[in-house]
């Protein structure tokens, strides 16, 4: 394995025992959990970096081992934020996230593949247990000489017509294991006693069956030599296909991980990419967003009364700034609903504008595109899944 394999492995294990860690077994709503089996791997991972939030509800659910702690996420602290800093620094990670995509499709194309091809053209597909299936005899021989040898030639006619899809080294091995299978034969044949017209028994080839058979024996043993060194070269070659294939799971098709989702780690980085170039922190990719006011009163949680006293400050001076705002530019736009509190919002603004909050913190993204909002969850999702990949 070469050290460019072992870092891209490296770094998919990485990843996939860091989601493992903080999967969470318990149920919660669709399509976020699967029924039977707890969360879904992709929001597992989508949670790992910040870019999914539970409900108060489920986040009071979550053991403080598995949770994901806010401004220690990816997101947090490169996405979200609208600093010159963070914005530099994202453009950074962008940049390198498209190196590394680039290294990953150029290794599968001219490294992984080919290596494939090699081997397949040897072995042919993989085989659970290579070295019984070298063992296997598909002809049955019989007495007659002349009958073995039109058997013979008979399967080396139809190794020829599949001799793509059988694998070079499969295919001479088969053959010598017939051809072995045919001097068993003959020898049998030479072997088997005959009634002579004196009424005695004797070989069929009189005094010379013994040499013939000896000599025969000879070349038997070396062809089962030969043939005993191609089987274990069949042996190593099937392990190492299924290591190639095992590695380009991991890096393009996807492993299966619990919950019989695949995850590969290009689809991890094109996520990752989605999430840098396309999602804006705005209100109308925001699950909190709405075109209309939502009927129910402000909901502030289990917050302590102090913190409730300053939640309840921090609305009062939104609706107050944003109204403000609304009236100075004339604009329509929606509410903000976070905790019900149906704060105005004016065009697309983003939380920087609503609630003063330069990390955007009351911003989730949005996992449905109704009422005006662009739905960025379900996207985020299919990204992750390697057979929805263009």
């Amino acid at each position: 394995m070469s050290a460019l394999d072992q870092q891209f492995l490296d770094l998919m294990y990485s990843i996939v025992s860091t989601v493992s860690e903080i999967r969470l077994t318990q149920n919660g709503p669709p399509p976020h959990f699967i029924p039977g089996k707890g969360e879904s791997v992709y929001s597992a991972f989508l949670r790992a970096v910040g870019f999914l939030k539970y409900s108060e509800e489920v986040q009071n659910t979550i053991a403080a081992s598995v949770r994901v702690n806010a401004g220690f996420n990816i997101v947090d602290r490169l996405l979200r934020s609208k600093d010159q800093l963070a914005e530099e620094r994202k453009q950074n990670l962008l940049s390198f996230l498209t190196g590394l995509r680039d290294q990953l499709e150029k290794y599968v194309r001219d490294v992984g593949l080919m290596r494939l091809r090699r081997i397949r053209k040897q072995i042919g597909t993989f085989s659970p247990n290579p070295r019984a299936d070298s063992k296997k005899s598909t002809v049955t021989f019989g007495p007659d000489f002349n009958k073995n040898m039109a058997l013979v030639n008979q399967e080396i006619e139809k190794y020829d017509y599949q001799r793509d899809g059988i694998g070079a080294l499969v295919r001479e091995i088969d053959l010598l294991s017939l051809f072995l299978s045919s001097l068993n034969a003959v020898v049998v044949d030479i072997t088997t006693t005959q009634s002579s017209t004196a009424g005695s028994s004797e070989m069929p080839l009189g005094k010379m069956s013994g040499p013939f058979v000896e000599m025969i024996s000879l070349q038997a043993k070396s062809y089962e030599h030969r043939l005993s060194k191609l089987i274990e070269t069949r042996v190593s070659l099937n392990s190492e296909l299924r290591r190639e294939q095992e590695k380009l799971r991991m890096i393009r098709t996807g492993i299966k991980q619990i919950t019989e989702e695949p995850l590969a780690l290009v689809s991890i980085i094109n996520v990752m990419m989605y999430m840098i170039k396309e999602v804006k922190y705005e209100c109308r990719e925001c699950r909190y967003f709405n075109t209309q006011p939502v009927e129910a009163v402000v909901d502030l949680g289990n917050l302590s009364p102090d913190a409730k006293k300053k939640e309840e400050e921090k609305m009062a001076a939104a609706k107050k700034r944003m109204a403000a705002l609304r009236k100075a530019m004339g604009e329509k736009g929606g509410y903000c609903t976070y905790r019900n509190a149906n704060i105005p919002t004016s065009g697309e603004r983003s939380c920087k504008d609503v609630w003063e909050l330069v990390g955007n913190d009351y911003w989730t993204a949005s996992d449905k595109s109704d009422k005006g909002r662009v739905d960025i969850m379900t996207k985020a999702r299919e990204k992750l899944d390697p057979r929805k990949q263009a």
